[in-house]
């Protein structure tokens, strides 16, 4: 069985309507464990957001290390993380 998407039908290719329901949920599934996992960075990091959207109202662009600097972190810490 083939996980990439190829034209035409998959059942043709012998790939059963249980089968692509399963590989239709766990894909949802994960799309939503990974949407919640954002949101919930987001939510917890909102500061940090609010810091550097303050930032890019003064200065309109930032390089990476001013990016740091507005959410009060150190890159290093986020590499060994």
């Amino acid at each position: 069985m083939s996980v990439f998407p190829k034209e035409g039908d998959p059942r043709m290719a012998g790939v059963s309507d249980s089968m692509l329901g399963a590989v239709d949920q766990e894909v949802r599934r994960l799309i939503d464990d990974c949407y919640a996992e954002a949101r919930e960075l987001l939510r917890n990091n909102r500061d940090r957001l609010d810091s550097i959207v303050a930032e890019l109202l003064v200065h309109e662009t930032l390089d990476e290390n001013a990016v740091y600097a507005a959410a009060g972190i150190s890159r290093e810490a986020v590499v060994r993380a």
